[in-house]
């Protein structure tokens, strides 16, 4: 039985993986933590769980122990992608950890991803979004990492992941009940979407694909998705009218001042540290930043402007992926969900 360590497993994406991979028994599901207030859903299923944080080297050498993969599914700010990349990979290759699983994103190709894109295309550290470029880095380290290790590295590129409680599917559907929804351009922008179910699939693809190793694969769902298609069965499980939501016609993504005064905020340790220190200083403005909603920024528009649709032949070849769930019935199963949660 391999026992399978998934960092960051209070997250969205690592909360379902191990909801998914916890019943089969050729796994012993590891979670990780960072603090015990995280671990609801692994004592409902009983599993034993380590806490470390994701960016302390030691830590991770003593969770890791006589795991055979370690799942990287970490969120957080562009210095906590970089640096726990490196603390990851150098424990996994300290405990003799076989392979590392790296959670990445298709944002690497930038937010409107460009025709012809695929895993071969050149990434590059000059986009505007913070986060973006922290992915590159952190992807070119974990390569740089892998060329001097033994511990294998396999990079998932997912793009819009969505589910039951992702932030995709809350902050639309709060902006709904609060009278601010919105579209841009009609929600005609292609959505490079992937069913969180189909994701934890690819990882689990990605665990023993024998031809894995060193390489990188653009991940979603089989069909051609636009917005509108997202968008409009949330709105209609919510009870509303999805022709009223007012849309915005929109051609340009470049950034302002204040947006990119903001981006270096997030890529710096000592302002972010310094922003969490105001923001617990005024409960008020913590709570309403809790509740996540649409907002019209540079990066967003770019985001909703994408008209291409990333190819995973790649993903299809060499894992033997094939999304097991349409989107037709995983966006209807989320809003379902969706409708029993939120009453408007």
């Amino acid at each position: 039985m391999k026992k399978i360590a998934v960092l960051g497993a209070s997250g969205f994406i690592g909360s379902r993986t191990i909801e998914i991979l916890e019943p089969e028994s050729e796994y012993n599901i590891y979670p990780i933590v960072r603090r015990t207030s995280k671990t609801y859903l692994i004592s409902r299923l009983g599993l034993n769980y380590g806490i470390a944080d994701a960016t302390n080297y030691s830590e991770l050498c003593s969770v890791f122990d006589r795991c055979d993969t370690v799942i990287h599914a970490i969120l957080g700010r562009p210095w906590i992608i970089q640096k726990s990349i490196v603390a990851a990979y150098q424990a996994a290759q300290k405990m003799g950890v076989r392979r590392l699983v790296y959670l990445s994103t298709a944002a690497v190709h930038g937010l409107n991803i460009l025709s012809g894109t695929d895993e071969n295309s050149p990434l590059h550290i000059r986009h505007p979004l913070a986060y973006c470029n922290a992915k590159v880095k952190a992807e070119r380290k974990l390569l740089e990492l892998r060329d001097r290790g033994s511990t294998e590295v396999v990079i998932l590129r997912p793009s819009i992941v969505f589910g039951c409680g992702d932030i995709w599917v809350t902050a639309f559907a709060n902006s709904l009940i609060l009278g601010k929804a919105f579209l841009v351009n009609g929600g005609q922008g292609i959505c490079n979407s992937i069913y969180v179910d189909n994701l934890v699939q690819a990882i689990k693809l990605a665990i023993a694909a024998p031809h894995a190793d060193r390489q990188a694969f653009l991940v979603a769902d089989s069909e051609r998705v636009v917005w509108a298609d997202v968008y409009r069965p949330i709105a209609e499980a919510l009870r509303f009218n999805f022709e009223l939501i007012p849309s915005i016609e929109c051609y340009n993504d470049k950034f302002t001042v204040k947006e990119r005064i903001l981006e270096i905020l997030r890529s710096s340790e000592l302002l972010y540290q310094m922003q969490h220190f105001l923001l617990r200083s005024s409960p008020a403005v913590a709570n309403q930043q809790s509740q996540p909603q649409l907002v019209l920024t540079s990066q967003m528009a770019s985001l909703y402007q994408c008209q291409y649709k990333f190819s995973i032949e790649k993903a299809k070849i060499v894992l033997g992926y094939e999304p097991a769930i349409s989107f037709s019935q995983a966006i209807q199963d989320t809003a379902n969900w969706l409708s029993a949660q939120i009453k408007p």
